[in-house]
């Protein structure tokens, strides 16, 4: 932003928002919400969802490598993964104005992983990566002190997924 007018952020933004938001629908994403330049989505059931999410991640890795490319840009990305449990619903006042949303300690994790995560990385939680032993290849991370969490967290980067059908 400090380099460019304001529209051309915007127009940057759209088009990045486009390349991503490609990707996750292709994966059965549903998307949360957009914050600043980031975007929350979810997928679904545990069963399949952590798969999906892992696969749309390495996807949008991909993906925005060809948009830089295409752009003259050098656009990088966080991402952060967990899986578990949350609430969805209608949060926020009563009066005035209210978001459909999910809130959790599974959310909040996911969350700081992206923060924690190094540029161009796809970092997931320890449940998502027990979920996908079988067709993910990771580098264990050391324990991150993440904020909100008294206790260290269990980080690993992934490095390559198994393609299957699901």
């Amino acid at each position: 932003c400090e380099t460019m007018n304001a529209q051309d952020v915007v127009k940057l933004l759209n088009g990045y928002f486009d390349t991503v938001v490609e990707v996750l629908r292709n994966n059965e994403a549903m998307i949360d919400k957009f914050i600043g330049d980031a975007i929350m989505a979810l997928f679904g059931r545990v069963e399949n969802g952590a798969y999906r999410a892992v696969r749309s991640a390495l996807e949008i890795v991909d993906a925005v490598a060809h948009f830089n490319k295409d752009t003259g840009r050098d656009l990088k990305l966080r991402i952060g993964i967990n899986s578990g449990n949350l609430i969805m619903g209608d949060i926020g006042s009563r009066l005035y104005r209210r978001d459909y949303t999910v809130i959790g300690d599974t959310v909040n994790v996911a969350q700081r992983l992206e923060q924690y995560a190094e540029p161009n990385a796809v970092i997931i939680g320890e449940t998502t990566r027990k979920l996908l032993e079988d067709v993910i290849e990771v580098e264990e991370l050391p324990p991150a002190k993440l904020k909100g969490r008294e206790e260290l967290v269990q980080s690993f980067r992934v490095t390559s997924l198994q393609i299957i059908d699901i």
